[in-house]
């Protein structure tokens, strides 16, 4: 008799921990729930190349007037700063605007969710989060936002279209805090977790250009 494989669970990875590194744990599940494929219509569009191309969207979110909550669009401030990134891909400051943000996720493949994520490691430390782990991101929780991210998406399923989703985030120093600059610690290490969407966008045979002063 042949035995079925239980079913993975949602991988969640921590880089760079200052106490206790973890192993970058890569993954990533399909764009599409299953019964849903004939309902969507994938954001594809050909490169110079003729081939057809994922979009997407890179989605710094969060409140910049409460310290470390800002981290998600400090973020996107500093990929647009430190790099020149193709057609393909949009950077997208998306601040506290919840179902505002719905148009820019119906017309994206992946979105890849720069922000503050509460996971329980020491701050400083970088996370990647897929599946029902969204919810360690402050944006996926609720926080001062009109909605959770996760509602947005939901709502996305409904129109026919969600996006796959992945966050890229780092756990504050304090995100309670009224302030318009990060904590010394989360500033020192945001350049690192902008490495890390970086190496994401590789694997996706995606090319950030560094630009000349960066």
């Amino acid at each position: 008799m042949s035995s079925t494989a239980a079913p993975t669970k949602p991988t969640t990875s921590a880089f760079f921990n200052p106490v206790r590194p973890r192993p970058f744990l890569s993954g990533r599940r399909g764009p599409f729930p299953a019964g849903k494929e004939a309902l969507f219509r994938p954001c594809l569009f050909f490169g110079r190349q003729g081939a057809s191309v994922e979009k997407i969207l890179v989605l710094g979110v969060g409140n910049i007037l409460f310290t470390d909550e800002g981290t998600g669009v400090r973020a996107v401030e500093l990929a647009r700063e430190r790099y020149v990134f193709p057609d393909n891909v949009t950077l997208l400051d998306g601040g506290t605007l919840g179902m505002g943000l719905m148009d820019a996720l119906l017309d994206c493949d992946v979105v890849f969710v720069l922000d503050a994520v509460l996971g329980g490691d020491e701050p400083g430390s970088i996370y990647r989060l897929t599946g029902d782990d969204l919810r360690k991101s402050v944006s996926f929780r609720d926080s001062m936002h009109q909605t959770d991210l996760v509602d947005t998406l939901v709502y996305c399923d409904l129109m026919g279209h969600r996006p796959e989703a992945v966050v890229v985030g780092m756990e504050p120093v304090d995100y309670r805090t009224m302030g318009t600059e990060l904590s010394p610690l989360a500033a020192e290490r945001l350049p690192l977790l902008l490495d890390v969407l970086i190496r994401e966008l590789k694997a996706r045979g995606v090319d950030a250009t560094p630009r000349p002063s960066a």
